[in-house]
Formats: C-alpha cells, structure tokens, sequence
C-alpha cells in the first residue's frame, strides 16, 4: 500500500455507523493562525485539505483493524468524553494521529 500522507483524522458518528477520515491539510491562512478566539478544531476547517483518504482505503491485517477500533473508541470516549454511538465529529489530538500514522505504518497488509 502506498504511504498515506495525511496531518489530520476525524471520526464522524452518524445513527447507523463511523467513518474515520484523513486528511492532508495546508497552512492557515495568514492572520488567522495568531486567532486564540479560534479552538482546534474551528482552525483545523480553517486549513486547505489537499488531499482526503476514508478508512475503507486501509488495507490493515486483523491486529491492525483491533487496534484501529480501540483507538477509535478512545478518541470518542476518553478524549471527547461522549459515548460510541453519540452522532458529531472527533478529531484526533496530534499525538492521536501519530498513534493512528503508527497503527497503519506497522499493521498495513501487503498488497
């Protein structure tokens, strides 16, 4: 599999399922990034996306897909505070996505 390039995830919940997104995001425009009026995840939408992948484009062995579920339930439960099946959009934190980078880096199943 292709190395996927990607700053940014986000797990959306909707009624009858979760999608993980990736995203490649570019610089904040200028003047904005100094906005401590703006949380992270305002200024995240605020970033150009130059590139999108969806989960259903991993191609992880079985440990990988484990492992991948469980830190989604800690994006949603620990570091959102909301429950499984609670509709909206959680963002992975930086070290989120460096843990998400190493799920597909090492579990990624040869093509």
């Amino acid at each position: 599999m292709a190395t996927l390039d990607f700053n940014d995830a986000y797990i959306v919940v909707d009624e009858d399922r979760n999608i993980l997104v990736m995203r490649k995001l570019g610089a904040l425009p200028p003047g904005i990034e100094k906005d401590n009026t703006l949380s992270f995840a305002e200024k995240q939408e605020l970033k150009p996306v130059e590139n999108v992948f969806v989960e259903t484009q991993l191609s992880l062995t079985e440990e990988g897909k484990k492992l991948l579920a469980q830190l989604k339930e800690i994006v949603i439960t620990k570091d959102a505070g909301s429950n499984l099946n609670q509709p909206g959009r959680y963002y992975f934190h930086p070290q989120r996505v460096k843990e998400l980078k190493d799920i597909i880096s090492n579990f990624s199943q040869s093509e």
